[in-house]
C-alpha cells in the first residue's frame, strides 16, 4: 500500500494506491475564500439595497396592530361572514389540489413505470428522463400563464396542480424503483420472473410507502402554492390572502383565513406524521403467545383503515371531479403563447435591459438569501433542538419556528415588506426565514438520533450547552446541512423567478406579462432560466456526485484498514 501526499498552491491531497482518500485546504487558500466570500456579501448588500423606506416601521407596526383586530366580515365579498368565507375558500383549495395531486401521481406512476433505469431499456429511460428534467426547467410561471389563459376557472387550477405534480413526483418514484437493491432484482431475473411481472409484483408494493409519502408532501406543497399564484387565476384561499394584503388597512381581513390555513396545514402535517410513523411502518415486534392476537388485532386495524382511507379517495375523486363545472377551452390563446415560446422576441433583451447586470443580481441576492438563512437556522437550532435546552422552553420556540414555516411566504413578504424600499430586500428576509424554518426542522430530525450519553458525558467534562451546541452538535449535521443547504438554494432560484410578480427579482419581474406588451417580450427571459436552471442542476448533481464518490472511496478504504487490522492483530 503506497500513500502519498499531493500539494499544488491551493490544496494538500492524501493518495492511497493512486486514489484519492481526503483533500485538505491551505491556509492561505482558506483566508482567499473567506476574503472572496465577504466581499460577494457586501456587495450582495449594496445591489439588493436593504434601506429602510420613510416610515416604514411605522406602518409595519400599524399592519401588525390590525391583523390583530380582525374583522369578522368580509369586504372582499360584501358582508359575507369572514369565518365561513375562509372555510369555503379553502375548501375551493383542498378540492382542485386535491383532485390536481392525484392526477399527477397517476401520471408520474406511469411514467415511471416506462421511464426508470431498473426495469427498462437505458435509452428508453434516458429520454423520458431528458424530457422530465426538460419540463422541469421551465419557471413556474410559464405553466401559470399557459393553463389560466387557455383553461378557465377550477380547470385550470386542477391540471395546473396535476402537472407540477407529476413533473415532480416522477423523479422520486423513479429513485424509489431504482434504488431497490440489484441483488434481489437479479435474483428474480434468474428464476424467470419478467419485468413488468417484477415491478408489478415485487417492486411497487416495497415502494408503495414511499409513494404515499411523496404525494402527501406533494399534496401539502401544492397547497401552498396555491395561496401564492392566487393573483394569476389559481382559485382558492389565497384570494382572500392576497386581498387583505393589498393594503394594511385591509389586514383586519388577514388573520382569519390566514388561522383557518394555518390550521389545516398544521392537520396535514400531522395526519402525515401519524401515516408515515404508525400506519405504514411496521415496528418489529417480539412474538409470543400472549402479544400475537394483540399484533394480529393492530395489523387488522391498520389493514381496514388502509382501506377505508382508499375507498374515501377514489369516492372524493370522482365527485370532485363531477362538480366541476364552466369547463372552457381556449385553443387560440393556448396556440398564441406556444408560438410567442418558440419565437421569442430577443431584441427585448438588448436594446431595454442589462442582462448581464440583471442575472448578477439574482445570483446576489440568492447568495445573501442563503447567508441570512445560515444565521437563522444557526438561532433557530440553538433554541429548538432538544439535547441542551429546557423542554418547555424548547418545544415554546419550536411550535413559533413551525408556525412560521406553515405561514405562507407570501404573507411574511406583505407584512414586512412595507419596511423597504425594495421589494427584493424584502423577499430576502422572507425566503431566508422560511428556508431556517424548513432547514431547522430537518436538522432536529437529525440531532434527536444522539444519543443521550454523549451529550451528558460532554456536561460532565464541564462542557457549557453553548460548546456542546458548537463543538459537537453542529459538527454532527454537518453532511445533512450541506444536504439541505443544496435543496434551499435550488428552491429559492425558483423563488426569486418566480415571486417576480411581486418584485422579488429584475430577472422574475422580466417575466411578468402586465409589464410586457406580448408574450414575445418575456420568453426569452424563460428561455434564459430553462438555462441557469439547468446549469444549476447539472453542478449540484456534479457535487452530490464527486462527494458520494469520495465517502464510498474513504469508506473502503477504511474497510480494508480494518481488514488489515484484524488480519494483523491475528498473526501478531
Amino acid at each position: 500500500m503506497t500513500t502519498e501526499i499531493k500539494r499544488n498552491f491551493f490544496t494538500y491531497s492524501l493518495y492511497k494506491n493512486n486514489k484519492l482518500i481526503k483533500t485538505k485546504l491551505k491556509i492561505q487558500t482558506k483566508i482567499l475564500i473567506i476574503i472572496f466570500l465577504v466581499a460577494l456579501a457586501a456587495l450582495s448588500i449594496w445591489r439588493t439595497n436593504f434601506a429602510a423606506s420613510t416610515g416604514g416601521f411605522n406602518l409595519f407596526l400599524e399592519s401588525i396592530k390590525n391583523i390583530f383586530k380582525p374583522f369578522q366580515t368580509s369586504t372582499y365579498l360584501q358582508e359575507k361572514n369572514l369565518w365561513l368565507l375562509s372555510l369555503k375558500f379553502l375548501w375551493l383549495s383542498f378540492k382542485v389540489t386535491f383532485l390536481g395531486t392525484i392526477l399527477g401521481t397517476i401520471l408520474a406512476l406511469f411514467t415511471a413505470v416506462i421511464g426508470n433505469l431498473k426495469t427498462n431499456n437505458k435509452y428508453q429511460a434516458y429520454v423520458i428522463r431528458f424530457i422530465i428534467l426538460f419540463f422541469r426547467s421551465f419557471p413556474e410561471l410559464i405553466y401559470l400563464y399557459f393553463f389560466t389563459t387557455s383553461l378557465s376557472g377550477e380547470i385550470s387550477s386542477v391540471l395546473l396542480i396535476s402537472w407540477f405534480s407529476w413533473i415532480w413526483l416522477h423523479k422520486f418514484i423513479s429513485e424509489a424503483i431504482e434504488n431497490i437493491p440489484t441483488n434481489i432484482y437479479g435474483r428474480l431475473t434468474k428464476l424467470g420472473y419478467s419485468k413488468t411481472h417484477i415491478l408489478f409484483r415485487y417492486i411497487y408494493p416495497s415502494i408503495k410507502n414511499k409513494i404515499i409519502i411523496f404525494s402527501l408532501y406533494s399534496f401539502e406543497s401544492n397547497l401552498r402554492w396555491t395561496s401564492v399564484f392566487s393573483t394569476l387565476g389559481v382559485v382558492g384561499i389565497g384570494q382572500l390572502l392576497n386581498y387583505a394584503n393589498e393594503s394594511i388597512y385591509k389586514m383586519h381581513e388577514l388573520l382569519i383565513p390566514l388561522l383557518v390555513f394555518v390550521v389545516f396545514i398544521s392537520l396535514l402535517e400531522w395526519f402525515s406524521y401519524f401515516t408515515n410513523n404508525y400506519l405504514l411502518i411496521a415496528k418489529s415486534t417480539k412474538i409470543t403467545n400472549e402479544t400475537f392476537k394483540k399484533v394480529d388485532n393492530v395489523k387488522k386495524m391498520k389493514t381496514f383503515f388502509s382501506i377505508f382511507v382508499f375507498i374515501l379517495v377514489v369516492i372524493l375523486t370522482i365527485v370532485m371531479l363531477f362538480s366541476i363545472r364552466n369547463i372552457h377551452f381556449y385553443p387560440t390563446a393556448f396556440t398564441s403563447i406556444f408560438n410567442d415560446l418558440l419565437s421569442p422576441n430577443w431584441n427585448i433583451v438588448t436594446q431595454n435591459d442589462n442582462l448581464v447586470l440583471i442575472i448578477l443580481d439574482l445570483f446576489l441576492e440568492i447568495y445573501i438569501t442563503i447567508l441570512l438563512a445560515i444565521v437563522f437556522t444557526y438561532i433557530n437550532l440553538r433554541f429548538t433542538n432538544q439535547k441542551i435546552n429546557n423542554l418547555f422552553l424548547m418545544h415554546i420556540f419550536r411550535f413559533i419556528s413551525t408556525f412560521i414555516r406553515i405561514i405562507p411566504t407570501i404573507v411574511i413578504f406583505f407584512t414586512i415588506g412595507i419596511i423597504f424600499k425594495r421589494p427584493a430586500a424584502a423577499f430576502v428576509f422572507s425566503f431566508a426565514i422560511h428556508s431556517s424554518t424548513v432547514i431547522a426542522k430537518q436538522l432536529n430530525e437529525s440531532i434527536s438520533k444522539i444519543d443521550n450519553k454523549h451529550i451528558n458525558n460532554l456536561k460532565r467534562q464541564q462542557w457549557s450547552n453553548g460548546r456542546i451546541f458548537r463543538s459537537f452538535i453542529l459538527p454532527y449535521t454537518k453532511n445533512s446541512s450541506s444536504t439541505f443547504l443544496i435543496l434551499e438554494i435550488e428552491k429559492n432560484i425558483r423563488n426569486f423567478i418566480n415571486y417576480g410578480l411581486f418584485g422579488a427579482s429584475n430577472f422574475g419581474l422580466a417575466m411578468v406579462y402586465s409589464q410586457r406588451t406580448s408574450y414575445k417580450d418575456i420568453t426569452p427571459y424563460v428561455w434564459i432560466s430553462v438555462f441557469l436552471i439547468i446549469i444549476t442542476n447539472v453542478y449540484f448533481n456534479y457535487l452530490k456526485n464527486k462527494k458520494n464518490n469520495l465517502q464510498n472511496t474513504q469508506n473502503i478504504n477504511f474497510y480494508k484498514f480494518m481488514n488489515f487490522k484484524k488480519i494483523f492483530n491475528f498473526q501478531h
